[in-house]
């Protein structure tokens, strides 16, 4: 049977949270108050890196949508649907992708934002392979 405890604080606290930083990093990239952190205006880092103001707006339009996927993910697990693990899995695949994605392309050397790039990148590995294993013995229980 699903152990309760780790199943309830995915659904009530992990996704939500989650979902809730995922808004707040993509708004911070489609207005590009990340870059406050250099004592630089957004002006000029975009003047400078033509096509970064471009990529940081994608960026963000992803985070904001990965928000709206991880509340769905939220549901399906609630109501214990078939291939709510399975969504799980992917959202953290999605959230590595992209962390990757910005640290390999973004030109400058953001301290911060980096370092919040490699913690999520070490949280949601660690976490994909923990709920991979959970969700393994648990099988059974999603069956809507």
């Amino acid at each position: 049977m699903l152990k309760k405890k780790w199943y309830k604080f995915l659904i009530y606290i992990s996704l939500w949270t989650t979902a809730v930083i995922n808004v707040a990093v993509g708004i911070m990239l489609i207005y590009g108050t990340h870059y406050k952190e250099l004592s630089l205006s957004k002006n000029i880092v975009y003047n400078y890196y033509l096509d970064l103001k471009q990529f940081d707006k994608f960026l963000g339009y992803m985070h904001i949508l990965m928000s709206i996927y991880i509340i769905i993910v939220n549901y399906y697990l609630s109501a214990l649907k078939i291939g709510a693990p399975t969504m799980l899995l992917a959202m953290h695949v999605v959230i590595i992708f992209f962390r990757i994605l910005y640290i390999i392309v973004c030109p400058l050397n953001l301290h911060a934002f980096k370092l919040y790039n490699i913690l999520s990148l070490i949280i949601n590995f660690s976490m994909m392979i923990f709920n991979y294993h959970y969700f393994k013995k648990c099988k059974q229980v999603f069956i809507n």
